[in-house]
């Protein structure tokens, strides 16, 4: 996961398993990609087979 700020304060994170977040703050890019994480659990888990 790669993290970069800009000058204007929005932080931009690649991560490889959810792509690219921008966000206006550091807290706020987090919370973003943990629930982009979560959410693609969520898709793995309901596609998994019984």
């Amino acid at each position: 996961m790669i993290a970069i700020w800009t000058h204007e304060g929005t932080i931009i994170v690649f991560d490889p398993e959810i792509g690219t977040v921008a966000a206006r703050s550091e807290h706020e890019a987090w919370r973003e990609v943990e629930r982009r994480k979560a959410i693609k659990q969520e898709q793995r888990a309901a596609t998994a087979p019984l």
